[in-house]
């Protein structure tokens, strides 16, 4: 049975990105876990279907008092951009050999 994409909270979707920088090696993934360090202390706990343009935007406010540079913080929200988007592409097992979708049906441009 695939989970709803609705329920899925946001340090179930970072730890995924992880797992995917792990195994692909398609990124720095010290430099990963330094941008989604940021981003979980923030946004830990919240669903991701309820992450919104206010939220990110306060994530924003908040990087900018703490000193960070506005490029810095474009880098951590392009990071939670895939992180947010991990959940709703493949929700089966691919392993298994179950090709199944989220909504039955696949997202243009996702094998």
């Amino acid at each position: 049975m695939l989970r709803r994409v609705d329920r899925i909270r946001y340090d179930e979707a970072a730890a995924d990105l992880r797992r995917h920088h792990e195994t692909i090696g398609e990124r720095d993934l010290e430099e990963a876990k330094f941008r989604l360090a940021h981003l979980t202390r923030y946004f830990s706990g919240h669903r991701i279907a309820g992450i919104g343009p206010a939220d990110v935007t306060a994530y924003a406010q908040r990087r900018q008092q703490q000193g960070a540079a506005n490029g810095t913080i474009n880098r951590e929200l392009a990071c939670s951009a895939a992180c947010c988007a991990s959940p709703t592409r493949r929700t089966a097992d691919p392993a298994a050999g179950h090709s199944e979708v989220e909504g039955g049906r696949r997202p243009s441009g996702l094998l």
